[in-house]
């Protein structure tokens, strides 16, 4: 059974499109996995809705019996817009009330079957979060930022877990896709499965700050110099980038940069990197980081991905395609058997 871990349901929610009555898709994640952006505008010359304002613990909607307040929407539509930022607030607000709705739908229907998580579980998933944040008064600091209190994130996260086992018994054993599928949907559809030019590098860092002193950039220059004369001289590259490298991320590695397009690097180090050829080392090149030694491992030309490379990757897409599709259409049918008032 495969897991769907609760941020990730929540993007679903938001994929599935909320009250299918005011412009949900139907559609969810395309294969690919990415999440299917609203393409709306509004017309020139249309003015832009205004948000909806009153007391936070105004009743905005009602599922059955249950309350959604002017509060909860708000807090979901800040969030929704950190990833949207040039959404309106109105735009944002009727997409978290859409969620909320969704949420109150599935969550009623969990609590009818009786599925949710435990108090063990929903402390061992909120004790992984607190992980991240090195005390308590940081993790707190971090929900005062974002508008929480504790009890809202616990609230939440109980929610989330509590949809998150609803849909791994309810559907996810429903949404295989098997080799032939996967296949065929690669056959089908040649041009998404493309690939660019990219080059497998590894490369060694000597830091300069912007705005250092001359004489740091001339001392960083000569630092890499002496280690091109070691590389040059027969040493192992990867060795020598563990021992100097000041790229906290290639120390360990070898300096592995693992393959990338000429656009995922900075102009001169991609120009550097795709003008080599492999086992070849180039001399110091400058960037706004500092000086780089930069050696190629390998390359790959420009064409279709082998479907052997992107199998596991297309087949989570379409399985999480058909959760998203499956998701939507239970939710509105429980929704044709509930009473549902909404004010925006």
């Amino acid at each position: 059974m495969r897991k769907f871990a609760p941020i990730a349901l929540a993007l679903l929610l938001v994929a599935c499109g909320g009250d299918s009555k005011n412009g949900g898709s139907s559609d969810g994640t395309t294969p690919a996995g990415n999440s299917g952006g609203s393409t709306e505008q509004a017309m020139p010359g249309t003015p832009a809705a205004e948000p909806f304002t009153g007391e936070p613990g105004m009743v905005v909607a009602k599922v059955g019996s249950d309350e959604i307040t002017l509060r909860e929407a708000d807090l979901l539509a800040n969030t929704l817009r950190r990833n949207r930022p040039q959404a309106s607030l109105a735009e944002m607000q009727k997409m978290a009330l859409d969620n909320l709705i969704d949420q109150r739908v599935l969550l009623k229907a969990a609590n009818e079957r009786n599925i949710g998580p435990t108090d063990d579980d929903v402390n061992a998933a909120i004790a992984q979060i607190q992980g991240q944040f090195p005390n308590e008064e940081a993790f707190t600091a971090e929900l005062q930022k974002q508008g929480m209190t504790r009890d809202d994130f616990d609230q939440n996260f109980r929610t989330e877990l509590t949809i998150q086992k609803l849909i791994e018994e309810a559907f996810a054993d429903t949404v295989k896709v098997s080799d032939a599928e996967a296949k065929e949907y690669y056959e089908a559809n040649p041009a998404e499965f493309q690939q660019e030019e990219t080059v497998h590098a590894r490369h060694i860092l000597f830091r300069v700050d912007q705005g250092a002193p001359p004489e740091a950039d001339v001392a960083a220059r000569q630092k890499a110099d002496a280690a091109l004369a070691r590389v040059r001289g027969g040493e192992d590259f990867a060795a020598v980038a563990n021992e100097l490298t000041e790229d906290p991320s290639g120390r360990g590695s070898g300096g592995d940069l693992g393959f990338f397009p000429r656009r995922a690097m900075v102009a001169p180090f991609s120009a550097a990197a795709f003008a080599l050829e492999p086992g070849q080392i180039s001399d110091p090149v400058k960037t706004q980081f500092g000086y780089h030694l930069i050696k190629v491992e390998e390359k790959k030309a420009p064409g279709p991905i082998a479907f052997d490379e992107i199998k596991d990757r297309l087949q989570q897409g379409l399985e999480q395609q058909k959760l998203s599709q499956g998701v939507r259409a239970f939710i509105d049918r429980e929704k044709s058997k509930l009473p549902i008032e909404r004010e925006f």
